[in-house]
């Protein structure tokens, strides 16, 4: 299976699409460019994980890293779609709670767009 990574800014919300795994090998690709938004002033994040179908230890602390860095800059990640696969890592880890968990790329970018901080 192949990793990509699709990055697109909406709103003055970074949208991330992780399709594939992501493990020990392709986490740097993802966390890159999910840490190139917030270099660029991007800091609220939808990171789409409808088609991740594997997510290792990794994977999950570049997750909480860039959760960790866009909070410092007044910003959020949301996480949108998890496979069950996928929701089931964050419930045994604890991340479930950490983590906002929206439905769809629309309702993330939503529900961000309303958060205080907003760049506009």
């Amino acid at each position: 299976m192949e990793f990509e990574v699709k990055v697109r800014t909406e709103d003055e919300i970074g949208v991330v699409q992780l399709i594939g795994e992501v493990d020990v090998f392709t986490t740097p690709k993802a966390k890159e460019a999910m840490l190139g938004l917030i270099k660029q002033g991007v800091v609220k994040i939808a990171i789409n994980l409808q088609d991740t179908e594997y997510l290792d230890s990794t994977g999950l602390g570049a997750l909480v890293g860039v959760l960790k860095r866009a909070r410092e800059h007044q910003g959020d990640v949301h996480l949108v779609n998890p496979t069950d696969r996928i929701r089931r890592v964050l419930e045994i880890t604890g991340l479930i709670q950490v983590f906002t968990i929206n439905n769809s790329e629309e309702e993330a970018i939503k529900a961000l767009g309303q958060k205080e901080g907003s760049s506009q």
